[in-house]
């Protein structure tokens, strides 16, 4: 008998938005998000979280809230990609470093190989559109959400269609829309 929730509907695991089941990060005997083997290799800067404070991104929360760091690692400049790094020194995503909000990180990606870099972002955004072409039927309006922030992997940026003009609203520093600025873009 499935468990039940407070409304006494059975409860069942968190879907990506696009309907498929997350995959469930390895975990090591305390419960932390692991890398098998050595950090990634661009993990120049890290963005260490005091302890228990890693169990929201655990769950894939993409956000990172300032009372939850306890340093900073190397440097970053806003915008820049960051390591997250549990107590216990667990990688645990790849995220926008924003120093000055009280979201100090927002996820890229919770995969240590799926480093943000021009590709991935080409990808995630092909992803946002084609999802967006499979849910809405053709011919059936001008204007359509294409980007819809942390819902479509792509945390801060929100990109309107209306007609043959595109709209884009960006809620973290400007520079983490472009990653980091050694990718050129």
């Amino acid at each position: 008998m499935k468990a039940q929730g407070r409304s006494g509907r059975p409860r069942s695991r968190a879907k990506h938005p696009s309907g498929a089941k997350q995959p469930s990060a390895p975990r090591s005997q305390a419960g932390a998000a692991t890398v098998p083997g050595p950090w990634p290799d661009k993990a120049n800067t890290r963005l260490l979280l005091k302890p228990g404070r890693e169990h929201s991104l655990q769950r894939r929360h993409p956000w990172v809230f300032s009372g939850a760091v306890e340093a900073l690692k190397g440097e970053a400049r806003p915008g820049d990609v960051v390591a997250l790094q549990s107590s216990a020194g667990h990688f645990l995503g790849w995220a926008a470093y924003s120093p000055s909000s009280q979201i100090r990180a927002r996820v890229w990606s919770f995969d240590a190989a799926e480093y943000p870099d021009e590709a991935w972002l080409r990808a995630r955004l092909e992803r946002s559109i084609r999802r967006r072409d499979l849910v809405v039927p053709p011919g059936a309006g001008n204007a359509m959400r294409l980007v819809h922030a942390e819902n479509d992997g792509l945390p801060g940026l929100i990109v309107d269609r209306y007609a043959d003009t595109l709209v884009m609203q960006i809620s973290t520093d400007r520079k983490s829309t472009r990653l980091n600025s050694s990718h050129g873009y």
